[in-house]
């Protein structure tokens, strides 16, 4: 997914500019969800599926509660810093989505202040279920592997609004781990279990391995706590 690149404003007071620079990105990410290159089967879900429930515990607890923008990051970045951990984890949902459709990965303070403001004004265009599915529908879970169903038809031979509860938080853990292509390659559709892929996985590639056990092991036990 390639959107053209908008230049900035070149002054930091043309307020003009500005607003309709910000305006043109929020059009091009609601005009990306609303277009047919979203498809994913949890567009026929009226119901939150297990995929949805595993992405939210792990990525964004506050998605429902927060307008695009949870301030609560701020204090968790702050101690992040002061404490002199690298600094991760404080990207919403929405912050995630306008990310991968303006495929804009540079890490400038220039880059997390547009993702804010998009992210943001995306609440007054889109509804929260819509933005998450629509997230979903175009994340990069791995080698070749963008979309859910992408994912999961390849990894488990199932679409994503068919997935179990382990299968769900392990296609959620994919959006930090992605699957490198030498586990992929050897992949062999509805046959894989997550022990049999984990297993394999400790041969080829042990450091993914081990963060994707440990990441879906705080998956289960987030969404075992959840009445």
């Amino acid at each position: 997914m390639k959107m053209a690149a908008l230049d900035e404003p070149k002054s930091l007071f043309d307020l003009k500019g500005w607003l309709i620079y910000f305006n043109l990105l929020v059009d091009m990410v609601v005009g990306f969800s609303r277009s047919g290159k979203v498809c994913s089967s949890l567009l026929s879900r009226t119901n939150e599926s297990l995929l949805e429930k595993a992405v939210l515990a792990l990525e964004d607890r506050y998605f429902y509660s927060h307008k695009g923008v949870d301030f609560r990051c701020f204090y968790r970045v702050l101690k992040q810093v002061l404490k002199r951990k690298k600094v991760g984890g404080v990207s919403t949902i929405e912050q995630q989505f306008v990310r991968t459709v303006l495929n804009r990965k540079e890490r400038t303070l220039g880059r997390k202040i547009n993702e804010v403001v998009v992210a943001r004004l995306l609440w007054f265009h889109l509804s929260k279920r819509k933005i998450l599915i629509s997230y979903l529908g175009c994340a990069y879970y791995g080698y070749r592997l963008n979309g859910s169903d992408a994912a999961s038809q390849t990894i488990f031979g199932l679409a994503s609004d068919q997935l179990s509860l382990e299968q769900s938080v392990f296609i959620a853990s994919l959006l930090v781990y992605p699957l490198p292509k030498t586990i992929k390659a050897d992949l062999t559709g509805s046959e894989n279990n997550i022990q049999r892929i984990l297993e394999h996985a400790r041969n080829k590639a042990p450091f993914w391995a081990c963060n994707v056990e440990r990441r879906m092991n705080y998956g289960i036990n987030l969404l075992s706590n959840v009445k």
